[in-house]
């Protein structure tokens, strides 16, 4: 996925990337979480601070098997929600080249 996502408050933001394969996720071109994945579902999270406005984000996941990928975000001061379409600008979603080697 690259696009942008719209952010509505300053600060740190903690995204967490749940898949069966290798995934990471991008913001303003900066490496933000990198799940190399495993034989079952793994869980990474990272932080990004950042002001209020649209950031860039790529997301990228290599299914090396059938799998799953979920992304959520924490805002300041909010609960965790999954990363939701009203958050993102500008969706461009690929396949076959993720830029991740599954191996």
């Amino acid at each position: 996925y690259f696009g942008q996502i719209a952010l509505d408050l300053d600060g740190t933001y903690t995204f967490e990337l749940s898949s069966t394969g290798p995934s990471r996720l991008y913001l303003d071109d900066r490496a933000v979480v990198d799940n190399p994945g495993g034989a079952t579902e793994t869980v990474r999270s990272g932080q990004f601070t950042g002001l209020r406005g649209l950031h860039r984000i790529r997301v990228l996941y290599a299914e090396d098997r059938p799998g799953s990928l979920a992304v959520s975000v924490t805002a300041p001061g909010r609960v965790e929600v999954p990363l939701q379409g009203e958050m993102l600008r500008g969706s461009v979603f690929g396949r076959g080249q993720t830029g991740i080697d599954a191996h």
